[in-house]
């Protein structure tokens, strides 16, 4: 695997997302992220805005943007769910920006595919050409069936990091079950699975019974004051302090180059985090 941070991948399509995403990372190009619920495009957006050089304040769009200056950000999170009169309102903004050569990064997030919804007419084109400059679409669990139990086991660490726990092996069995799900909510679904896989077993390995499946749970959202970056900044800590805050030894540990593991280690003491 490459090293893409918290990202764990094994599928060259979404190597090549994250790819173009650490390129354009650098500049102020307009980005729409789309994908299905639950396969990680606020991640998406964290990993773009960490590698970014130029933004200075993140704006939502929909809230009180407040002073908008050169190199600000300005988040659209949830492109689809947008009426086509909040579609006008947003297109003048943006016209409103460019006529005072604001430097502006634009990047959009949607659920469903932007194409479909200006087939559908209810995505105005001119808006779609203006915020898909680079459109990164994130792939569905289920066509990256090599990234199921690389998934798996990195929640099963981190989970049991969280617990104090020694790693825990995933059987045979239980791999096999994961492989065969169909994962219609995606890293998110994975992601309660795993965390109940490891508070029902006891012993040093990940049983078949242990892996079970809720229907109502397939359309869940990350697990309760649990997102993907809370538990990777628990992750790091943790193994830090296994490692009597050996850097190199945690880095090894936890698979990420030394650097990494400093800018993250440097965010969590901007945020007050660490």
């Amino acid at each position: 695997m490459t090293d893409f941070g918290i990202f764990q991948t094994a599928h060259l399509p979404m190597q090549k997302v994250l790819e173009m995403a650490m390129a354009v990372a650098l500049t102020p190009t307009p980005i729409l992220i789309s994908g299905e619920q639950g396969t990680g495009k606020t991640l998406m957006v964290q990993f773009v805005l960490e590698r970014a050089r130029f933004q200075k304040t993140l704006h939502k769009w929909g809230r009180d943007l407040g002073e908008i200056k050169d190199g600000d950000v300005i988040l659209i999170d949830g492109l689809d769910e947008l009426n086509l009169m909040h579609q006008q309102e947003l297109s003048e903004k943006i016209d409103s920006l460019r006529s005072e050569n604001r430097r502006i990064r634009w990047i959009a997030t949607a659920s469903v595919n932007p194409s479909q919804l200006v087939q559908e007419q209810r995505l105005r084109k001119d808006l779609f050409y203006r915020l898909s400059v680079i459109h990164l679409q994130i792939p569905a669990l289920r066509e990256r069936n090599e990234d199921t139990l690389i998934l798996a086991d990195f929640f099963s660490q981190v989970f049991n990091l969280m617990k104090s726990r020694s790693p825990q092996k995933i059987s045979a069995q239980a791999q096999a079950k994961l492989l065969s799900h169909d994962w219609s909510g995606n890293i998110s679904e994975l992601e309660n699975v795993m965390e109940r896989a490891v508070a029902l077993s006891c012993e040093g390995e990940i049983q078949v019974s242990a892996i079970q499946f809720s229907q109502t749970e397939t359309q869940l959202h990350p697990s309760a004051g649990s997102t993907l970056s809370e538990m990777e900044r628990k992750l790091i800590l943790q193994t830090l302090q296994l490692t009597q805050q050996n850097k190199t030894r945690a880095a090894q540990i936890l698979g990420i180059s030394i650097r990494t593991l400093r800018n993250k280690l440097h965010e969590y003491r901007e945020a007050g985090v660490s």
